[in-house]
């Protein structure tokens, strides 16, 4: 019973703990970003880069869905926050 107690606050603890340590981002219009493709980390190639951009997003809508515009391509496309 009391290892049962003491894996509860230990859980708790690290919950705690984790939570602080991450920080929601806020994207508001016109501001500059960079994307990270995360199907390229299937590759082994070291010095191929993940990251693409820099964009500018368009719209912020609920839930952190997010419209961006590529000024290279004038393309906008929506992505998860």
């Amino acid at each position: 019973m009391k290892l049962k107690k003491n894996a509860k606050v230990t859980k708790s603890r690290t919950k705690f703990f984790h939570d602080q340590c991450i920080h929601r981002k806020n994207f508001v219009a016109e501001q500059k970003v960079i994307l990270y493709n995360s199907q390229l980390h299937i590759f082994v190639e070291k010095l191929k880069t993940r990251w693409s951009g820099p964009f500018i997003v368009h719209t912020v809508f609920q839930h952190n869905v997010v419209v961006i515009f590529d000024p290279k391509t004038g393309k906008k496309f929506m992505v998860n926050g």
